[in-house]
């Protein structure tokens, strides 16, 4: 009731004649961050630069099922944070994924051993193409507990391809005249309930051939590495489950299609920097394209340099920095040696971190070798 002036009283209005009023209406929530239908990475634009407008937006996908894959635990709406090391001559490439305040159930379902196997895949949102597979490897064991007094978290350590390369065994023999190409082939046909297939191997190891028949029993890992050593090469297991040995000859054409230009507008941040032994370390924005064995190009003007300085008391450390020097005169075209792909879903780290290495000339003056000694 209101008072009036003559100390009378004036109604209030019935409650159903108040309009209440409409809310707020909800912003769209952008699409959840599916995979494309691709089972491979894709590079960005065949070579062509990136504008950088394309990588503003980060875009991920992070599940956890069984090992068939037949269920699958959608966690991408969790807090996380991943680091992923993949580097050449390493068969079994490690991550570790961090979520915060996970739910209980899903780590009894662990505990269980129910869901064992760990996806992410992590990029930008299109029309970037700087989207791909990070990981899909079981899970080799984790940790959980109490962060501080309102957040729990779940660390998961995975291992890609190791149930393939460290368990396997291979169980069968060759036949006299079999070539180099046929002992890769029985242990990747060994491997390959594990999903792994053949990729890219020497060209020469289909043309030698045994004098005798030959019997492969033991662990698959041994004689990829015994192969791999023997051919002078490096072996690994990629994204897609196909094993490579590539030799330098092999690695410039396996990394041929795979060249990633890296500036400022596709992604690169900070100075590049060339080591003393030729090697060329760079950071860019997250960009899973970039993997063992695929090539890079960085404008070597904009790279931090060594400069050789009289070195004659240390001949060996300035041997080294001539033929680095020697080598880093190239165009900037570099394989990768190994990349670390770090990222935060609610943090400022979304980074790929490469290191490459060039092809070193022979010396130019090699220092005098003593022999028995």
């Amino acid at each position: 009731m209101a008072l009036q002036p003559d100390g009378g009283t004036d109604p209030l209005p019935p409650v159903d004649t108040v309009t209440p009023t409409p809310p707020l209406p909800t912003p769209p929530i952008p699409p959840t961050n599916v995979p494309p239908n691709v089972n491979s990475v894709r590079s960005p634009d065949d070579g062509k630069e990136v504008s950088d407008s394309r990588l503003w937006m980060r875009h991920w996908r992070l599940t956890i099922g069984t090992t068939a894959g037949d269920v699958a635990q959608d966690l991408s709406h969790y807090d996380f944070e991943f680091s992923v090391d993949q580097e050449l001559n390493q068969i079994s490439w490690p991550a570790r994924i961090k979520i915060w305040n996970l739910s209980q159930d899903i780590i009894a379902r662990m505990e269980t051993k129910e869901l064992q196997k760990i996806v992410l895949w992590a990029g930008y949102q299109e029309p970037s193409k700087q989207y791909g597979r990070l990981v899909s490897g079981q899970v080799s064991y984790y940790k959980n507990g109490r962060q501080n007094a309102t957040d729990t978290f779940l660390e998961i350590f995975a291992q890609t391809n190791d149930i393939a390369i460290n368990a396997t065994i291979i169980n069968t023999w060759l036949n006299k005249g079999h070539t180099t190409k046929d002992q890769v082939q029985a242990c990747v046909d060994a491997m390959s309930p594990h999903g792994v297939s053949l990729g890219t191997i020497p060209e020469n190891m289909s043309k030698d051939s045994a004098p005798r028949a030959r019997v492969l029993w033991g662990n698959v890992r041994d004689y990829c590495r015994d192969i791999a050593r023997s051919a002078g090469g490096t072996q690994f297991i990629d994204n897609d489950g196909k094993f490579h040995i590539l030799t330098p000859d092999e690695m410039a054409a396996y990394g041929k299609d795979k060249l990633v230009i890296l500036n400022v507008n596709s992604g690169l941040t900070g100075v590049p920097t060339r080591t003393m032994d030729g090697a060329v370390e760079a950071t860019c924005l997250l960009n899973p394209a970039i993997v063992p064995g695929s090539r890079i190009k960085i404008n070597n003007k904009s790279t931090v340099q060594f400069t050789q300085v009289n070195t004659d008391d240390l001949v060996d450390a300035g041997h080294r920095l001539q033929d680095a020097s020697l080598a880093f005169r190239s165009e900037g075209d570099y394989p990768v040696l190994r990349v670390r792909h770090e990222g935060q879903t609610r943090g400022n780290s979304w980074h790929s971190h490469i290191v490459c290495q060039t092809a070193l000339p022979p010396p130019v003056n090699p220092p005098p070798t003593t022999l028995g000694t």
